[in-house]
């Protein structure tokens, strides 16, 4: 019935939407609350590799362009910085932005790529939720609150150095999970 709801909901003509009492019978039968989670670091990611080939070509064209003697050191340099541009650049946008939504026990994992899109949906369980405690660079403990979905999915929901706010985070999804229980 909830799905019929929405299927009849997306079909109204546009005008409905304008009307107060559509407001009201849209949430009629929707999730009270939801937890929602982003990951957008790629789009840094995405960004800085942008920059880096820009200037690559850039210094690389101006070098040519003027003529200059290059040195060995410095087309070694060029030719580390051209390997190291399209190996960045495969690395940083092989990694999607991620969107985590949690509902009525239900997880939906949203990925973007620039090229293509993936969600994917299952039920969220106890059992689908382990904090794992690593080292970081300097040795210190640092913690990751994994989701582990269909098809080994490993979504890493939460991290840092204090084991606290993971736990709260990893405590707060339990919740979510024990109000969407019937």
């Amino acid at each position: 019935m909830y799905l019929l709801r929405v299927v009849t909901f997306k079909m109204m003509p546009t005008y409905a939407l304008i009307n107060p009492l559509t407001q009201i019978w849209q949430s009629v039968g929707m999730p009270h609350q939801s937890i929602s989670i982003s990951n957008n670091d790629a789009a840094i990611a995405w960004l800085g590799m942008v920059v880096w080939i820009s200037l690559l070509v850039a210094f690389t064209g101006v070098w040519i362009q003027a003529g200059m003697q290059l040195r060995p050191t410095i087309i070694t340099i060029l030719i580390l910085f051209w390997i190291a541009g399209p190996a960045g650049t495969a690395l940083a946008f092989g990694s999607p932005l991620t969107r985590l939504t949690f509902a009525d026990g239900w997880v939906t994992v949203r990925e973007v790529w620039l090229w293509k899109q993936r969600e994917t949906r299952f039920a969220l369980i106890k059992s689908s939720l382990r904090v794992i405690r690593t080292k970081d660079s300097d040795g210190g403990p640092y913690f990751r609150l994994d989701l582990i979905g269909p098809e080994g999915l490993v979504i890493t929901v939460a991290q840092g150095h204090q084991e606290a706010k993971v736990k709260a985070t990893r405590d707060q999804l339990i919740a979510e999970i024990g109000a969407a229980a019937p």
